[in-house]
């Protein structure tokens, strides 16, 4: 049950900086509906969960040679992909993807405690 809440609270989380930062950052365009921002917030979820760790070991030389910061290569490439994926959420172009991933990178890591 603590398992289920602490990834309920994970994909609230991940939705609201989402919304946060389709308020703040000029270029990035989300539907601000529950539904979409739910769904938007469980794929960066599961983008964290799934897909970095994956990309990470795959990409070991890589985060060797940059001290890490291919990690927000990944996060950017995560949030491209729900771009794709979801009709609702559109990404303007490279310098607001940039800011996103900064925003989330940043935001994120600030309630990172959250497990």
């Amino acid at each position: 049950m603590k398992l289920l809440v602490s990834l309920a609270a994970q994909i609230a989380i991940n939705a609201l900086i989402l919304l946060a930062a389709n308020r703040l950052i000029p270029g990035i365009t989300i539907e601000e509906s529950v539904i979409v921002l739910l769904s938007a917030g469980f794929l960066l979820w599961a983008g964290n969960a799934i897909v970095r760790p994956i990309v990470t070991v795959l990409a070991l030389p890589l985060m060797i040679l940059t001290f890490g910061l291919f990690h927000f290569v990944i996060t950017a490439f995560i949030l491209w992909g729900i771009a794709i994926i979801l009709s609702q959420v559109a990404i303007a172009g490279i310098l607001p993807l940039f800011l996103l991933t900064l925003f989330v990178s940043v935001v994120g890591g600030l309630f990172s405690f959250v497990k």
